[in-house]
């Protein structure tokens, strides 16, 4: 049985007080361990291409319809299985 009254700490102290801080955070999904690792990575490089952009101007955001073409590109980009 789980015990609800234990409340983990780490090195910046209660989870309580960490939650008060307004830090950015990273939560990963997959439909296992290894997906959701994946899907990490690929927003922490995301993240950083971001900040990097941030540290020397204002980047230029794609917009939607941009994103969409850019996405039906990729669809064919590769090596494709043979069906």
């Amino acid at each position: 049985m789980l015990n609800n009254d234990y409340e983990p700490t780490s090195a910046k102290g209660t989870r309580s007080e960490i939650e008060k801080e307004d830090t950015p955070g990273l939560v990963a999904v997959g439909a296992d361990m290894n997906s959701a690792f994946n899907v990490a990575e690929e927003i922490e490089l995301v993240a950083r291409i971001y900040y990097q952009a941030k540290s020397i101007g204002h980047p230029v955001l794609v917009d939607d319809f941009e994103m969409e073409r850019v996405v039906e590109k990729f669809r064919s980009y590769g090596q494709q299985d043979e069906v």
